[in-house]
C-alpha cells in the first residue's frame, strides 16, 4: 500500500497526489534500489475518506484525590518471598485520583486486577487504572545470572541477526544470496567472540569468529 506525497510544489504533484514518486521512493527505502527504466504497473486503488463525527466529553465523576481507599476486605497472597496481605477494592467503589498501593487486588465483574509489592494503582477521571510499576525505582543490573534477562537478551540479539538476513535477501540481487540464501550473518562481541548467529548457511561461521578476532587484536 502506497500513499500519495499532496505536497503540490512538487513538479510531478497532481491533484490526487503523486503516486509515482511515492511509490519509487517506498521500492528504494524497501529494496535499496530502483529499476527506472520499468514500467509500473497499478494494479489496485483504494480510496479512504475521512470525515469529523460529533464527540461529546464524558463528565467525570466527582474526585477523591486525598481520599484513602477502603478496602473490602483483606487477604493473604503469595508473592516472591513469601505471602503478604493484600487489600482487595470493588472498582466501581474507587473515585478518580485514588491511589492503591500494592499489594492489592482490584475486582469488577470481568477482571481481577493484581497490583504487586512496590507499585501503586490510580484511578483516571474516567474510571480507567493507571498502574505504575516499582513505583519508579529502578532496578539494580548486577553480574549474576539472570535467566529471564538471559532469555530476553538472546532473543533480541538473535532479531537483530535475524533481520540482518532480510534487508541483505531483500536487497540484493545476487540469484545466491536472494533465492538460494547463501549468506550468513552474525553479532559480535568487543573482542570479536560470537554473540548470535541468525539460522542460515552455517558454513560461514566455522572460521567467522577466528577471523573478526584476528581482525579487531
Amino acid at each position: 500500500m502506497v500513499s500519495p506525497i499532496m505536497d503540490t510544489r512538487s513538479a510531478t504533484a497532481c491533484r490526487h497526489g503523486d503516486f509515482y514518486t511515492a511509490f519509487v521512493d517506498r521500492y528504494k527505502n524497501e529494496f535499496g534500489f530502483t529499476l527506472a527504466e520499468r514500467d509500473v504497473i497499478v494494479d489496485d486503488v483504494r480510496v479512504r475518506g475521512v470525515g469529523m463525527s460529533r464527540f461529546e466529553e464524558p463528565v467525570a465523576p466527582p474526585s477523591g484525590k486525598g481520599v484513602k481507599p477502603v478496602a473490602e476486605k483483606t487477604v493473604k497472597v503469595y508473592f516472591e518471598g513469601g505471602y503478604q496481605d493484600a487489600d482487595i477494592h470493588l472498582l466501581d467503589k474507587l473515585m478518580p485520583e485514588q491511589i492503591i498501593q500494592g499489594p492489592a487486588i482490584i475486582m469488577d465483574n470481568l477482571s481481577t486486577i493484581l497490583i504487586e509489592p512496590g507499585c501503586h494503582a490510580e484511578i483516571t477521571k474516567y474510571g480507567d487504572i493507571r498502574i505504575t510499576i516499582g513505583s519508579g525505582l529502578t532496578k539494580q543490573v548486577t553480574a549474576e545470572l539472570d535467566s529471564v534477562q538471559l532469555s530476553i537478551f538472546s532473543h533480541r540479539f538473535m532479531s537483530i541477526a535475524e533481520q540482518m538476513g532480510r534487508v541483505l535477501q531483500r536487497t540484493s540481487i545476487s540469484v545466491n544470496i536472494k533465492e538460494r540464501l547463501d549468506f550468513s550473518c552474525a553479532l559480535f562481541g568487543p573482542d570479536g567472540g560470537l554473540v548470535s548467529n541468525a539460522p542460515h548457511i552455517p558454513v560461514h561461521l566455522g572460521a567467522m569468529q577466528e577471523t573478526v578476532q584476528y581482525q579487531v587484536i
